[in-house]
């Protein structure tokens, strides 16, 4: 039987930096947070609803090892074209150029329109069981992908 939606919600928070730094980026942040109130080790500190409206259950590092593509779980996610708005699922090349069998555009991973945002990365700071998806401080270059867990 295939897995279900539940009601948990995680948001990764990912650093458009793909080499082995990416790591070191998630770690940067996770201590600014904890210094900030955000974090309290694998938990939420004393201002984690200022962070996620509705705060977070639990917060974790996610780091693979390889460059991956973060995206939703449970669920799936469309891709569509950006030029012609046909959908690409079948056809995604998330590790290169994506062409689109309908209009014949080639497209990177970052310029097809994908929902939920997805985003390829090579570690990500996990804050799991989330109140909503409103993020007060997102880092610029990091994506934000939801992802729903069974």
């Amino acid at each position: 039987m295939p897995p279900r939606a539940t009601h948990r919600l995680d948001l990764h928070l990912v650093p458009g930096d793909l080499s082995e730094a990416a790591a070191e980026a998630v770690e940067a942040l996770w201590r600014a947070w904890e210094a900030q109130g955000y974090l309290a080790g694998r938990g939420p500190g004393e201002r984690a609803g200022a962070l996620v409206e509705g705060g977070f259950a639990h917060a974790r590092r996610d780091d693979p090892g390889a460059v991956v593509l973060y995206a939703n779980q449970v669920g799936g996610f469309q891709v569509r074209c950006p030029e012609c708005g046909s959908g690409l699922a079948r056809s995604l090349d998330w590790a290169g150029t994506t062409v689109c069998p309908s209009c014949g555009g080639a497209f990177a991973l970052e310029a097809l329109d994908c929902r939920p945002p997805v985003a390829r990365g090579r570690a990500s700071l996990v804050l799991m069981d989330v109140g909503s998806t409103a993020i007060a401080e997102i880092p610029p270059g990091w994506r934000v992908v939801m992802r729903r867990v069974g």
